[in-house]
């Protein structure tokens, strides 16, 4: 029996639930070494606010239907 990596099967599962996720409020946005890490886990520490699965989520990148259902998998259901 193959079976499928964990985070294979993970990835798959938010996939077909991106419809349900919530959709970001606001984006960091930065460059290599400019503090978005620290900010990153900063913010993970409130409350109010629910980070994504992954820090860098790469929002922007691909440009068609796709990647808006891809990047939308990426939040809390």
């Amino acid at each position: 029996m193959n079976l499928l990596p964990y985070h294979k099967i993970k990835f798959a599962c938010r996939r077909i639930t991106w419809r349900q996720r919530a959709q970001p409020a606001f984006l960091i946005i930065g460059a290599q070494r400019a503090g978005t890490t620290s900010l990153f886990r900063a913010l993970s520490q409130h409350p109010h606010l629910v980070p994504s699965f992954v820090k860098e989520v790469h929002y922007f990148d691909g440009g068609d239907r796709k990647s808006t259902r891809l990047n939308s998998s990426h939040g809390k259901l």
